[in-house]
């Protein structure tokens, strides 16, 4: 999945100063923590659109995962666990999944074995067009086999299917808000989450409240309110002074102090990120695998990890984060070498370099400083760049349509498997918007992919994905730059905010002390 921390969208001064304590004021204490409170959230990036079927970027998912249910999801472990369903038993081409009963969605509606089987309808219809449909696109048929009890029949085995459930496109929808909705369903998501959508001003301000039919504990917080502030700075003065109590996208060089704020506190916790400088592998020069390797040589990861990333991520050891299953570092490593870079161009016959131009998304003031470093490294081996930031949506349609000779991106893994990132970012059956926006192609690579999502045996599975990414670092589609590791800060009174590997922020638990 698309990862994005900073985007420009505007935010008016009246809105950012009116936002002090909110809900504070009116909450009453009870035993440990403020009942009826309102958490405020400081968000570099709005949401595009809150329906999981239609939508493939984190922003959007950091809202509507609070939204909506899966049958399954991750703790904090990283392992899979009932939800909506609450046990399973399975073959290599049956699973079937026991549902809680008693559950409605936030309108009412009531959930059932049918209403799951018309949700995973609808993400495969093709006229719905789901960025993510391939995840259940093993699925050949889906049986009610009772209101509590549902039949998925495999075409074929599938060993990714459990951990795909938990991925943010599995939530369950309400297929009668859907009818009724159409296409604006988005801008008006039903599900069975503990939240639901009261408002949203795009660009502005998201508010969400309790779910009155939600089947679990009562939420403590009676509202989430979810402010978009682009710059760094403002998101951060704003939690230093209490008009918000939650900063998502804490540059690295800010932490150090933060830590020692008072009143403020640091989550941190391992991530399923790779950020990556990614190359157009039908374009130009980057076509040549020697160009790829060379300009790999020439880019010194470890000193933009220490001088930009500042401990807030590790040095990239291949194309799949450690904290993902199946992932290797027995993989061709790059150090910095110049001599060699300028050698490896000259061989691919660019002795006397080139010109291209590297693409980001704007204001991401991390990754801009990680494209001058790149702008004036590359320089030294002949390679003149030109640097091009675009808004998040153009930006994400420019490297989808492979027009972005060079780009920086993160793909955040959303089910903890490893199929995750080797399907949608280096199989060649997921070009384009489908997460492989390198153009990157390798037949061999796409049958290890294809055989360890067949194969059950975890070590063969796992054996088929280390030979996949030793393909893939020796053929250098982008330079595997950092793991993130997940940052936010927030008030020292807030507590039990769940922030996933995957960085999404889960505020089922969250209260206020």
């Amino acid at each position: 999945m698309m990862k994005k921390t900073m985007v420009p969208v505007a935010l008016s001064i009246a809105l950012m100063g009116g936002m002090a304590t909110t809900g504070y004021a009116a909450a009453k204490r009870t035993n440990s923590y403020l009942s009826n409170a309102t958490l405020t959230v400081a968000e570099p990036t709005d949401a595009l659109k809150l329906d999981p079927q239609t939508t493939a970027d984190i922003p959007s998912a950091n809202v509507f995962m609070n939204i909506f249910d899966n049958l399954v999801t991750q703790n904090a472990q990283g392992k899979i666990v009932p939800m909506l369903a609450t046990s399973w038993t399975h073959t290599a081409r049956d699973w079937i999944f026991n549902l809680r009963s008693h559950v409605r969605f936030s309108n009412g509606d009531p959930f059932n074995a049918t209403v799951v089987k018309e949700s995973f309808d609808r993400i495969l219809n093709p006229a719905t067009a789901s960025p993510r449909a391939s995840l259940f696109s093993a699925i050949g048929q889906i049986k009610s086999l009772s209101p509590t009890r549902v039949e998925f029949v495999m075409k074929q085995p599938f060993a990714p299917f459990l951990a795909n459930l938990s991925n943010y496109a599995g939530g369950i929808v309400d297929p009668l808000a859907v009818k009724k909705e159409g296409a604006a369903y988005g801008q008006h998501p039903v599900g069975t989450g503990p939240f639901e959508l009261s408002s949203w001003q795009p660009g502005n301000k998201l508010v969400l409240t309790r779910n009155p039919y939600y089947w679990g504990a009562k939420p403590k917080l009676a509202k989430i309110v979810y402010l978009v502030v682009p710059n760094d700075a403002t998101r951060l003065s704003m939690l230093e002074s209490n008009q918000v109590q939650v900063v998502q996208g804490v540059p690295p060089s800010q932490i150090v102090s933060l830590q020692h704020t008072p009143g403020v506190q640091i989550d941190t916790v391992p991530g399923y990120a790779l950020e990556y400088i990614g190359f157009n592998d039908t374009y130009g020069p980057f076509k040549n695998v020697l160009v790829r390797q060379a300009l790999t040589y020439a880019t010194n990861r470890a000193s933009i990890l220490k001088n930009i990333y500042d401990g807030t991520a590790s040095l990239a050891t291949g194309p799949m984060p450690t904290t993902v299953w199946g992932s290797t570092s027995h993989v061709k490593q790059y150090g910095y070498n110049v001599p060699l870079a300028r050698k490896l161009l000259a061989k691919a016959g660019y002795s006397k370099g080139f010109s291209t131009t590297l693409y980001l998304p704007s204001s991401d003031q991390t990754w801009m400083q990680v494209a001058q470093v790149v702008q004036s490294e590359w320089a030294q081996v002949g390679v003149k760049v030109s640097i091009q930031t675009l808004e998040w949506g153009t930006f994400l349609q420019y490297t989808a349509q492979g027009k972005t000779p060079v780009f920086i991106l993160a793909w955040s893994n959303m089910t903890g498997d490893g199929d995750y990132n080797q399907y949608y970012l280096w199989d060649s059956h997921s070009i384009g918007m489908g997460g492989n926006r390198d153009f990157y192609s390798n037949p061999r690579v796409d049958a290890l992919i294809q055989a360890a999502r067949g194969q059950f045996n975890e070590a063969l599975r796992k054996a088929d994905y280390a030979k996949a990414q030793q393909l893939e670092a020796e053929q250098a589609p982008a330079i595997f730059l950092a793991f993130d590791k997940n940052v936010i800060a927030q008030s020292s009174n807030v507590h039990g905010v769940f922030q996933a590997h995957s960085s999404i922020l889960f505020f089922k638990s969250a209260y206020v002390s």
